[in-house]
């Protein structure tokens, strides 16, 4: 699963916590045993409500649209790329950055579309929950992460956006690229 630079360091505080450098692939492996406590032992690779429609399975869920009509269907495909945590809002706890990945296949195309999304998520009543969604371009290369403000270099053009986060209005705003 994800890291926090804090945890690779070992430190056990996260007011200055921050991620730096390709996102954390995600690794599936057995589902955990008891229901996670925190925001980092939510298993991702089973997550109800990350695909369009149904549950994760190994991290990845499928829908086939009009398959039972016997003709080419469409089907959309969703896979979680990667998980990092880090404290976005300066609660000195963390939350987490999931990149998703959606492939849309047409019956009558033959390339797919293909979408990224960071999708963060905040630990709140015992479980996760979607605070926010930013748009990507496929792939995300680099993801920072640093008081308060995201940035991402993503798609084949290797395209720069930082976005910030307001704990009033709970949403991200777009800041410039950087220079």
């Amino acid at each position: 699963m994800g890291r926090t630079l804090a945890a690779t360091l070992g430190l056990g505080w996260l007011a200055a916590t921050s991620h730096a450098a390709p996102p954390t692939p995600l690794a599936c492996g057995a589902p955990p045993t008891a229901p996670p406590r925190t925001i980092t032992a939510v298993d991702w690779c089973t997550l109800d409500g990350v695909a369009w429609k149904g549950r994760l399975v190994g991290g990845r869920n499928e829908v086939h649209l009009y398959s039972d009509l016997g003709k080419p269907h469409d089907t959309i495909s969703t896979r979680i790329v990667s998980v990092d945590y880090a404290d976005l809002d300066g609660d000195r706890r963390p939350e987490a950055f999931v990149v998703i990945e959606r492939a849309t296949w047409i019956a009558d195309r033959a390339e797919p579309s293909v979408g990224t999304d960071l999708v963060v998520y905040a630990w709140r009543r015992g479980a996760p929950v979607r605070l926010a969604e930013l748009p990507a371009g496929t792939p995300i290369t680099d993801l920072t992460i640093r008081r308060g403000v995201v940035a991402m270099v993503s798609g084949p053009d290797a395209a720069a956006t930082r976005h910030r986060w307001s704990r009033r209005a709970k949403t991200f705003t777009a800041l410039p690229p950087p220079r």
